[in-house]
């Protein structure tokens, strides 16, 4: 009876552990990351949000590999995609330098918003070792789960920090006033 109560137990924790720890701090929808909000901002027309949401893109997103996919301001749509570098630790003595890249969408109606991102994939170049040559490797991030899972988890972490800064950061500039800018 003491070894199936520790059976069990010891299951149950493998189970928790592997459907939840990777992405402890990164929220999922159907499996991937996905981050998602409504934001009201009273008083502020579909076309005012949409040129705010267009200029913090802009502002907020300035490297070749970061770019404005769809813009459609009728329907108050733009969707682009961003990239962050970020370290991820290897080892106690060894770290990789990596991008982060995703798909931000803002869908815009008069006096609210909606954001999406999505689509997260992790790449980095990896220099040649003794077996083998160099590499480029792009991956989704749900994918990265197959490496360490403690440093894995310290690099979901920090992919978690940089997105919710982004998050206010494209709240913040949206409920500012343009001359406050």
């Amino acid at each position: 009876m003491k070894k199936s109560i520790i059976a069990f137990f010891l299951c149950f924790c493998a189970l928790t552990y592997g459907q939840d720890s990777m992405f402890s701090s990164i929220p999922l929808k159907n499996g991937k990351a996905f981050y998602s909000g409504i934001v009201q901002i009273d008083n502020v027309s579909k076309n005012e949000l949409y040129n705010r949401a267009k200029r913090w893109f802009v502002n907020t997103y300035t490297s070749a590999q970061d770019n404005i996919q769809l813009d459609d301001k009728e329907n108050g749509e733009i969707v682009g995609k961003g990239c962050f570098q970020t370290n991820w630790d290897i080892a106690i003595i060894s770290s990789q330098d990596i991008n982060v890249c995703q798909t931000i969408r803002i869908l815009i109606k008069d006096n609210r918003y909606k954001y999406e991102i999505t689509n997260f994939s992790v790449n980095y170049f990896a220099n040649a070792g003794q077996t083998s040559g160099p590499a480029f490797f792009d991956m989704p991030l749900e994918n990265w789960m197959s490496f360490s899972k403690k440093n894995s988890q310290k690099l979901f972490k920090k992919i978690d920090v940089h997105v919710n800064d982004v998050i206010k950061s494209l709240s913040e500039y949206l409920k500012m006033k343009p001359e406050e800018w």
